[in-house]
């Protein structure tokens, strides 16, 4: 009866082997699923990554719009042309963007393609 007794709360104490099993089963599923969370196409570093981007071109078109405005101030203010593109560009370049510009091409679309190092202004008609 003793012998019973001691079998029996060992079995009460330890894991057993199908509990372990499930277990790990279960951390496994969610292991998956966090992992199908953060990568794959609407994962959320491929959302953060966009939203970075995003963020990235209003910073760059609001940057764009201060510039054109003071320029058109310059203008009014002091005389002379109206602003061209190269101003733009080269006030751009000096607080610190890196602006390439390039030939249009028939498959290009008007706009600002950003690589992971770069910003590229599509070339437009400088006025004169």
């Amino acid at each position: 009866m003793v012998k019973k007794e001691k079998n029996q709360k060992k079995r009460e104490e330890g894991i057993t082997l199908i509990a372990l099993v499930i277990t790990i089963i279960i951390l496994l599923i969610l292991a998956g699923v966090t992992i199908a969370t953060l990568s794959g196409p609407n994962g959320i570093l491929n959302n953060a990554l966009n939203a970075k981007t995003k963020t990235e071109i209003a910073n760059l078109e609001e940057e764009a719009n201060i510039i054109y405005t003071e320029l058109l101030a310059n203008k009014y203010t002091e005389g002379g042309e109206d602003p061209s593109l190269g101003d733009l560009i080269n006030k751009l370049t000096e607080k610190g963007y890196n602006i390439v510009t390039r030939p249009a091409s028939s498959s290009s679309i008007a706009g600002i393609n950003l690589s992971s190092t770069q910003l590229h202004y599509p070339q437009m008609k400088q006025q004169k």
